[in-house]
């Protein structure tokens, strides 16, 4: 027997493991119980029922710290069913605290001798851990979740791990928006789905395979940029997955097997490392000129837009603005992406998703109308008549009603500003036949100034 020590503890001595792998990460205990309720409600009724009626299987693994707390390692779910039925009023729903109040009415169950295995060696708990859930090959005997074999392989044993860029992206995006740590303990989020796709995504060069530290087994902080461009291509991803776009199911959508992921990710434009690469590498006609010709011809040639289309050639002496290093985008703001996927409007997703990709210094009259259309769009949706500019819809008065005080001013100003200035280049673009757009870049630190303006737009209802 691998563990020598085997006695009882009364429910009350056992804490659940707040880091339990089936959820990543809860607060407090309560917070426990209300998430291993939400992987499955109707199995925690029918752990609750069987523990009542029956008894509570095998004994508990249990870890000793340093405080001497006893944190069950595994079995959270048995013992978090037990603490429901021993005082129903964790449970997370009142159907289940009805449930369980039945349920104690009845039961023999004795609360205070619960059978455990007790080890202050964690590496011997977490290698049977392993063994349990997450070896495979015929040796896992109980089933864990996929997301939560692959965290707990990840965090254990990273080198080991197989599917250590997929977890290491996710943990990287959870860092970047926190609020989708509920939605990958969620049943919308199909992890067996998104480790289809991820795999193909990086081969194909969607996301660029630079951001992944094969060292460290980890997402480079360096790589700011295409770390952005990965996240924002994630959040279409994980929602098509929960929309059913591309799943598990030949009924509807698109079957994620080898062929359909190739073909879903085609909608995807190439990560811009992999864009530059693959402009590199397509011959030119002028394999015959001068190196120094080559280099002056080099010089004056843009790089390809993010879409992946070939730029075309100099045509005019208008001046063009510099490419300086590399691709220059809006930054993206995760709240703001966050509250537009909420909305569920396609049209904004797609308007700022593409804002947020197409690069200034390379189409800078582009996004400038991209910018606008996104604003127009945004105010068509609470309202705003076609006659109505941007700026005179956001209103400075209206825009002090949303914030009003003295400490707010410089919000209101600097709001009112970004509007105006998106407007009226916009608009020279639109009508004149002559005027363009020579540098976009000021459209980040515009886009900056508006994002609580574009989050309050957001929060409000929508108008038919």
């Amino acid at each position: 027997m691998r563990f020598d020590h085997i006695t009882t503890l009364s429910i009350d001595q056992l804490d659940l493991d707040v880091g339990n792998y089936r959820f990543r990460k809860a607060d407090d205990q309560r917070e426990c119980i209300e998430k291993i309720h939400r992987t499955s409600p109707p199995a925690f009724t029918d752990m609750l029922r069987s523990i009542a009626n029956d008894e509570l299987g095998e004994p508990l693994l249990v870890y000793v710290d340093e405080n001497d707390n006893n944190i069950v390692m595994d079995g959270n779910r048995r013992a978090a069913a037990v603490k429901v039925l021993q005082d129903p009023h964790l449970a997370p729903t009142e159907t289940l605290r009805h449930r369980a109040r039945e349920l104690k009415a009845t039961t023999d169950f004795d609360f205070d001798n619960i059978v455990v295995q007790v080890s202050r060696d964690k590496p011997l708990i977490l290698n049977t851990i392993r063994e349990r859930h997450s070896a495979g090959g015929g040796v896992s005997r109980m089933k864990w979740p996929a997301l939560a074999r692959a965290r707990f392989g990840y965090d254990n044993n990273p080198q080991a791990e197989a599917d250590w860029k997929i977890i290491a992206l996710l943990y990287r995006l959870e860092e970047l928006n926190p609020s989708l740590t509920d939605y990958f303990d969620s049943s919308e989020y199909k992890h067996d789905v998104f480790r289809r796709i991820l795999p193909v995504a990086i081969e194909k060069g969607v996301i660029s395979q630079n951001i992944f530290s094969e060292r460290n087994r980890n997402v480079k902080r360096s790589q700011t940029a295409l770390v952005n461009d990965a996240r924002r291509k994630c959040s279409r991803i994980f929602n098509d997955i929960k929309n059913g776009t591309i799943g598990l199911s030949r009924a509807e959508g698109i079957y994620a097997d080898r062929d359909g992921v190739e073909a879903y990710l085609d909608r995807f434009p190439l990560s811009r490392d992999n864009q530059q690469r693959q402009t590199e590498s397509e011959p030119t006609d002028d394999t015959q000129q001068e190196d120094t010709d080559t280099e002056q011809q080099n010089d004056q040639t843009p790089s390809t837009e993010d879409t992946g289309s070939q730029a075309e050639p100099q045509t005019t002496t208008t001046p063009t603005p510099s490419t300086g290093r590399g691709n220059i985008t809006i930054i993206p703001s995760a709240s703001v992406d966050a509250a537009i996927r909420a909305s569920g409007s396609t049209k904004l997703r797609e308007l700022y998703d593409s804002i947020c990709t197409v690069s200034l210094n390379m189409h800078p009259s582009l996004v400038t109308m991209g910018a606008w259309a996104f604003l127009e769009s945004l105010a068509n949706r609470i309202g705003k008549h076609d006659n109505v500019s941007i700026d005179s819809f956001f209103n400075k008065r209206k825009m002090r009603e949303w914030w009003p005080g003295t400490p707010y001013s410089n919000r209101v100003n600097d709001s009112f500003r970004a509007l105006v200035y998106i407007r009226e280049e916009a608009n020279a673009v639109k009508h004149s036949a002559r005027y363009h757009t020579l540098n976009a870049h000021n459209l980040i630190g515009h886009f900056q100034c508006l994002e609580h303006l574009i989050l309050k737009a957001l929060e409000l209802p929508e108008e038919n």
